[in-house]
């Protein structure tokens, strides 16, 4: 049974959209979308079409795979995804990623908006009051008997992440029986990288992308252009 996109639809309180291409900026929290139904929609990239501006949020694909580009808010990053078959899509207000079959979102966050000070805090207490606030929302959409377990750990530079698990308080037919997430604090921000597990989509497999993609960051002083990447990437590839 493959995924339906319907079913995980904003269950991320902040969740920015994320797409390949460019068309409409979908750069939109969970709550500005919902001010604006029917505004957005997903445009395909076309080969060597020109790029006219630059995005708060994009991918271009590369020989292996895509790089998300977070121009948002600080801090700026570039994210390495590897996948032989990624792409963006759309559904209703919502946008995100498919590589090799498995879901992916991406967003940072900053953390005055689940958090007034953290000022004396370890990055694993942010990540913490993150996950509860989170979850706190979350189960408005999986319901209020929903469970949610975490585990810390450290990515092979030593960054603290954060790993955990939302389950549905029913797990229904066709819908994800888990939400997992990805967390990492740096400057300020929390960046989260989500997939689900569903029949389609095994847990083994959505761990292992958002660990991957989370552990490929390059933090940028700066926005970084869409052509500047597409330069970058036409180098590589020669």
């Amino acid at each position: 049974m493959s995924l339906n996109p319907s079913s995980m639809k904003k269950w991320i309180r902040s969740a920015a959209a994320i797409w390949i291409g460019f068309g409409s900026t979908l750069a939109l929290s969970a709550q500005e979308q919902e001010k604006k139904p029917g505004t957005h929609k997903v445009e395909w990239q076309k080969s060597g079409a020109a790029l006219k501006k630059s995005l708060d949020m994009y991918a271009l694909k590369d020989s292996d795979g895509l790089v998300i580009v977070w121009n948002r808010s600080k801090p700026y990053f570039k994210m390495k995804v590897i996948g032989k078959e990624t792409k963006g899509t759309a559904e209703g207000e919502s946008a995100y990623f498919m590589v090799d079959g498995v879901f992916l979102q991406v967003l940072s966050l900053e953390t005055d908006q689940f958090i007034k000070k953290t000022v004396g805090l370890s990055n694993e207490q942010i990540l913490e009051a993150h996950r509860d606030w989170e979850f706190d929302y979350m189960k408005h959409l999986i319901g209020a008997g929903a469970s949610v377990k975490s585990w810390p750990s450290k990515l092979p530079d030593g960054t603290p992440v954060l790993y955990w698990e939302a389950i549905p308080e029913v797990i229904e037919e066709g819908k994800p029986s888990k939400h997992v997430m990805v967390t990492r604090y740096r400057d300020g921000a929390v960046i989260c990288v989500t997939s689900v597990e569903s029949k389609s989509n095994p847990l083994d497999r959505a761990k292992a992308l958002i660990f991957d993609a989370i552990s490929h960051i390059d933090f940028l002083d700066k926005r970084l252009e869409a052509k500047t990447l597409q330069r970058e990437i036409l180098k590589n590839a020669q």
